[in-house]
C-alpha cells in the first residue's frame, strides 16, 4: 500500500525535501564526482538509497523500479541489476548521506512544542 502511494507521487516527493542542485554539490564536496558518465550516477544513487530508507521492506529491484519510474529522462535500464546496485552504493560512500541529512533534516515541531524546549 505504502509503495503504491510512492509511485504515484513519484521522486518529487525525495527531490522537494533533497533538491538535486544540493545533492549534486555534496557529492562535489565529498569527491563522488563521476569522472565518466554512468547509468547509475551519484545524484540517482543517493536517491534510490533515500528510497530503500523509506522502504527496508522492498527488496533492491523493487525500490530500483519505484525510482527510475521517478526519472525522468528516459534512459534505459538494461544491465542494471542488484551488483552493479551495491556497486554504485560503495562508489557513492557513506559521507555524503551523512552531509545530506545534516544539511536537511530539522526538527518537525516549532519551538516551545518540543519535549523540553
Amino acid at each position: 500500500m505504502l509503495i503504491s502511494r510512492l509511485e504515484r507521487l513519484g521522486l518529487g516527493v525525495l527531490t522537494r525535501s533533497c533538491p538535486p542542485e544540493l545533492v549534486d554539490r555534496l557529492v562535489g564536496e565529498a569527491g563522488r564526482s563521476e569522472k565518466r558518465r554512468r547509468l547509475l550516477s551519484a545524484r540517482f544513487t543517493v536517491y534510490f538509497v533515500l528510497a530503500m530508507c523509506l522502504f527496508p521492506q522492498a527488496d533492491y529491484l523493487e525500490v530500483l523500479r519505484l525510482v527510475k519510474n521517478g526519472d525522468k529522462g528516459l534512459r534505459s535500464w538494461s544491465g542494471v541489476n542488484k551488483s552493479s546496485l551495491t556497486r554504485a552504493r560503495q562508489r557513492l560512500g557513506w559521507p555524503v548521506m551523512r552531509e545530506l541529512f545534516r544539511s536537511v533534516a530539522r526538527p518537525l515541531g516549532a519551538d516551545g512544542e518540543l519535549f523540553r524546549g
